[in-house]
């Protein structure tokens, strides 16, 4: 007797109401670590592609992203649907991204602040040393 095939990420999100967005998924070894999932935000179903925002121990990890080991059998399983959920995802993957630019851009700007100060102590210190070569 044939067993039963496993189901892998696409195939449970294709059972679901709009391809499964808005649903959090999870792996199953997932399960001890409590509070941890996928929020499913966007799924091609023609391409067979899923991004989403992961959620580990109750706390968004960062942007949208592919979701890796999708297609892995036996290993997903369906949490819950919360409406609106992908768009706030969605929008707290984008607040990472804007937060994590603006902080590069910060950082970019005291490190140039850092070089030009060192820059210029190096230029006064050999204008001295060409002063007291002179004197």
């Amino acid at each position: 007797e044939k067993r039963p095939r496993k189901k892998n990420l696409i195939d449970i999100l294709m059972t679901l109401d709009d391809f499964g967005e808005g649903w959090r998924v999870a792996r199953r070894k997932w399960a001890p670590h409590g509070n941890s999932y996928y929020v499913v935000t966007k799924v091609r179903p023609l391409d067979s592609r899923a991004w989403g925002v992961k959620v580990w121990r109750g706390e968004p990890t960062g942007r949208e992203k592919r979701i890796p080991g999708m297609y892995n059998r036996g290993e997903w399983v369906e949490v819950e649907k919360v409406e609106g959920e992908a768009e706030k995802m969605r929008q707290a993957a984008a607040d990472y991204v804007e937060r994590h630019e603006r902080d590069k851009e910060e950082r970019r700007q005291a490190r140039f602040a850092r070089e030009n100060a060192a820059k210029e102590e190096a230029a006064r210190q050999a204008q001295q040393q060409q002063q007291q070569q002179q004197a």
